[in-house]
């Protein structure tokens, strides 16, 4: 398992513990796992984006995190964006995007998301 942490940008890997019985966040509607990782990410909550899978190489190129895995030539790119009052996380898989979640921060940041990345 992997855990992308977002801001700053680094990459940590671990294992899922347990799943949570509460959200990790109240505007999701996801299962929530509590997760052992190698090296804590920061002092404090933030949002991360959380990846299982054994045959992952995981990168941070360019903005993004690159996610190559066995058996799939177009590798995913995971971005996010901010909107108003939250973070759009998404994935990619060359120009078409495969996963969206928003991530409501409950205070203003300036937004820089392009519709493609908040459209439903």
């Amino acid at each position: 398992m992997y855990l992308f942490a977002l801001e700053p940008p680094l990459v940590v890997d671990g294992w899922i513990a347990a799943s949570s019985p509460e959200p990790c966040n109240s505007s999701l509607d996801a299962p929530a796992y509590l997760v052992k990782l190698r090296r804590p990410l920061s002092d404090g909550p933030a949002p991360g984006i959380a990846l299982f899978d054994p045959s992952a190489r995981v990168e941070f190129v360019n903005g993004e995190f690159v996610v190559r895995t066995e058996g799939v030539a177009s590798p995913l790119r995971f971005r996010q964006c901010a909107s108003n009052e939250g973070l759009h996380l998404t994935a990619w898989r060359g120009n078409h995007r495969t996963w969206h979640e928003y991530w409501y921060l409950g205070y203003d940041v300036e937004p820089n998301c392009s519709e493609k990345e908040t459209a439903p």
